[in-house]
């Protein structure tokens, strides 16, 4: 009974832990990244339309967009709803997507091995600095990583369970495909694999195994869940519009993803096959060599407690799976670019939870575990609460400017033109403007009554009708400085 509340209470530490980490300093968090400024421009303006024609995605003012499917924009699109347009309304969808992210890790190392693995598995996945970093930037890998790890939690429990959890882990899997299409199938992979892998017998998992007819019974039912997700998506598109959401995204974003002309021959975007493999060994220290040291580890300790250790077996399997398999298939795909791997993070905070598991004794994780972890845990948060500049963000001087301005002019340049006297950028910038502000931007050289200017160089007399030095919006009226 003591045991279990010890458990309890780690869980609810580390879980309060997350919640703080991801949240400290929510209100001065930015959209740093180009999709999360181009998916919350898409939330805006989907705001502005009547709910039915929310299928109907669109984006610079009203261009069909077929990139990626509904989810992320739809999220974001309800939160900007509820709360308005401000920076806190789709970083927040981001932060409750890394904490679902979280408690699916500890319950799929729970459902392998046992609780106190969960624990260390939702410890090393809070413990790895660039999942606290992106957990609070609303792109498409943050919704894909927390229904890919709650669809393979559904789907191993069905292998252990009955189909129900099948057509639950189907319906999961529907939603991450709606989050970044084609890569969620790495859910149903590592289910099937699992069962497979079950069947050969020097594994000794017999809890995974199922014959033939429960098997695909069980397979059956995923793609009865998956099925009906994307259904009602294209069923409604198809009320709305008349053709298949489905039809035109496998012709505007698969062909072209599988098809891309350049990024087999420009290194930047990761023409290297080694691309993802030689940046998380750089980028992930210490914790991809903590996983990586797990199949080792694991064999040296077999031969010696064969026992204990083989029970080990599930998590290892099930870990390696989804550290590989978001390796291998990110890394056959043409372009690539470094945040993609943002979602193979359960897989390694699992497989980093079985290098530890395994060189702590028995002994240590039932008297010292809970005491270790929550130490660390009240370290974090003493740390984060008393040395805020420890985890503060790189200080980005337009976003800032942009948040502000928004505060004090509200939707007063809705729909209007801008112009770029100060070159924002083709991409993140005019989307970041559009959601802050509600306004397209154009070239300095045009005619629009409205500028973003440069107060270092700019000695006209316009009227300011925002300013945080060194950046103003001004208009064509003269006025006052």
């Amino acid at each position: 009974m003591i045991d279990k509340l010890k458990e309890n209470s780690l869980f609810l530490s580390l879980l309060f832990l997350g919640i703080i980490l991801l949240t400290i300093q929510l209100e001065t968090v930015t959209l740093r990244s180009v999709d999360g400024a181009v998916y919350s421009s898409m939330g805006r303006e989907l705001t502005e339309k009547p709910f039915l024609d929310w299928i109907v995605l669109t984006f610079r003012g009203g261009e069909k967009f077929y990139e990626n499917p509904h989810f992320m924009p739809f999220f974001l699109a309800t939160f900007i709803k509820v709360f308005g347009v401000g920076a806190v309304s789709v970083v927040l969808p981001a932060v409750l997507l890394s904490i679902g992210s979280l408690i699916a890790n500890y319950k799929i190392g729970k459902l392998v091995l046992d609780q106190r693995f969960g624990l260390l598995s939702m410890f090393c996945l809070l413990a790895i600095p660039q999942f606290i970093k992106e957990g609070r930037n609303p792109m498409l890998e943050t919704a894909l990583m927390m229904f890919t790890l709650w669809s393979i939690y559904f789907g191993l429990r069905s292998l252990k369970e009955t189909k129900k959890w099948s057509l639950v882990s189907g319906i999961v899997c529907g939603f991450a495909f709606l989050s970044k299409g084609p890569i969620s199938f790495l859910a149903p992979a590592v289910i099937l694999s699992m069962a497979l892998i079950s069947k050969i017998k020097i594994f000794e998992m017999k809890d995974y195994e199922n014959d033939f007819k429960d098997l695909m019974l069980k397979v059956l039912f995923f793609i009865i869940g998956f099925s009906i997700v994307l259904g009602v998506i294209d069923i409604w598109h198809l009320a709305v519009t008349g053709t298949s959401f489905w039809k035109s995204y496998y012709e505007v974003r698969l062909l072209y993803t599988m098809n891309h002309p350049t990024a087999a021959l420009v290194q930047n975007v990761g023409g290297d096959h080694l691309f993802y493999l030689k940046m998380i060994l750089k980028k992930h220290i210490p914790w991809v060599y903590v996983a990586l040291i797990a199949p080792v580890l694991f064999f040296f300790y077999k031969n010696k407690h064969q026992e204990q250790i083989k029970k080990v077996y599930p998590a290892l399997i099930v870990g390696m799976l989804m550290f590989w398999g978001y390796l291998f298939g990110f890394s056959i795909i043409t372009f690539k670019a470094p945040w993609y791997m943002n979602t193979y993070f359960g897989g390694l905070a699992l497989l980093s939870a079985v290098s530890i598991y395994l060189v702590t004794n028995q002994k240590f994780r039932a008297r010292y575990l809970v005491v270790t972890v929550n130490t660390i845990a009240i370290t974090l948060l003493f740390l984060s609460s008393s040395f805020p500049s420890i985890f503060k963000s790189k200080k980005r001087v337009f976003e800032s400017f942009l948040i502000q301005a928004q505060k004090n002019l509200g939707n007063k340049l809705k729909g209007h033109y801008v112009k770029d006297c100060i070159s924002i950028g083709e991409w993140r910038g005019p989307f970041i403007v559009h959601y802050f502000l509600g306004a397209k931007i154009t070239s300095c050289e045009s005619n629009s009554q409205y500028s973003l200017v440069n107060l270092e160089n700019y000695n006209k007399k316009n009227k300011i009708l925002y300013s945080v030095y060194p950046i103003a919006l001004v208009t064509n009226e003269v006025g006052a400085q």
